[in-house]
């Protein structure tokens, strides 16, 4: 396990106060800890009452878990009845979330705790707390990892689409799941039909993303995702067969130290694409059989294995590139 030496003096005060033998603490003991599986979640919590585009930060009660959702042409941007505007996930070591309504952007939420926790922390997130915060700017950018389609040298976030369901297929254990389906996402004169899979895997920071393209009247589209940047500069590079584009510097929320990275394997990937379209560092890949795979990961300075350089980034996400699927 990536983190035996960490649970291991993390939990030697619990273990102690459990018993020991002259020999240190038992033995049977630490194992079982030791091989408790890390944990995962993700949620799309909302308000008791009924959604009302005139009352969206409207609080009459405590949020209610949705399992399977179709989101309202309406839904604005910025409101509290759906728990942090979307879906969020979140391992044991770092967070995330998804604008439900039409801006489909991702944002990273930064834990100092293992703990799952995203589920009940308030709505004053951007300030620092004990368990974390936001600590992204995303804005119209692509923010962390968010998807795109590159068409004729134009970039099209996920915006324009007739409709969108949203699916928990898995929403606590070692790995946590769930999927977008969207029909007739629009850009330029084209159009598709198409499912997202995201799952995050307990003491994992990286979120895999897999496209599953049902229809489309191209024949070979080509998508993008990408980071938002904050940093001009990037590192473009390939490690174990996946094309990486990847930052680290002071641009978090906060201007701390935060890394971010998007990557495909190289059966997908195309082009790092010059410039920053829509402010962003982009990466775009095709589909293989109408299916398309990437990842992206963040670590901040604040996390449970705090990165304070590039080089310790690039190591945590060779870490990441070995992990099974």
């Amino acid at each position: 396990m990536r983190y035996l030496k960490y649970l291991y003096w993390s939990l030697f005060p619990l273990l102690a106060a459990c018993g020991t033998s002259d020999d240190g603490p038992d033995e049977a003991a630490v194992v079982q800890e030791l091989e408790r599986p890390y944990q995962a979640q993700a949620f799309l919590l909302r308000q008791p009452h009924d959604y009302n585009p005139d009352s969206i930060k409207l609080l009459t009660g405590d949020y209610q878990p949705l399992t399977n959702y179709e989101v309202p042409a309406n839904l604005k941007p910025h409101g509290f009845w759906l728990k942090f505007e979307g879906p969020t996930w979140e391992s044991d070591r770092i967070g995330y979330r998804a604008y439900l309504d039409s801006r489909h952007r991702y944002d990273i939420f930064g834990k100092r705790t293992t703990g799952l926790v995203l589920d009940t922390v308030d709505l004053d997130y951007h300030k620092i707390h004990e368990w974390g915060s936001d600590i992204l700017k995303v804005g119209s950018t692509l923010g962390m990892g968010s998807p795109a389609i590159y068409y004729q040298d134009s970039l099209y976030a996920w915006e324009n689409y007739a409709a969108k369901r949203v699916e928990i297929v898995q929403s606590k254990g070692e790995r946590a799941i769930f999927r977008y389906h969207i029909d007739g996402l629009r850009f330029a004169d084209q159009e598709m039909d198409l499912m997202l899979q995201i799952s995050i895997a307990a003491g994992e920071y990286q979120t895999r993303n897999r496209i599953e393209v049902r229809r489309s009247t191209l024949a070979e589209p080509v998508f993008a995702a990408g980071i938002v940047a904050h940093l001009p500069t990037r590192l473009d590079t390939m490690l174990l067969g996946q094309q990486i584009i990847a930052n680290f510097g002071l641009q978090s929320y906060h201007d701390e130290k935060l890394g971010m990275a998007v990557w495909t394997s190289d059966k997908y990937a195309l082009e790092v694409l010059q410039g920053t379209p829509l402010d962003s560092h982009v990466l775009t890949f095709r589909p293989s059989s109408g299916v398309a795979e990437y990842s992206f990961a963040a670590a901040w300075e604040r996390g449970p294995d705090p990165v304070q350089t590039q080089a310790e980034f690039i190591k945590l996400l060779q870490a990441e590139l070995t992990t099974p699927q």
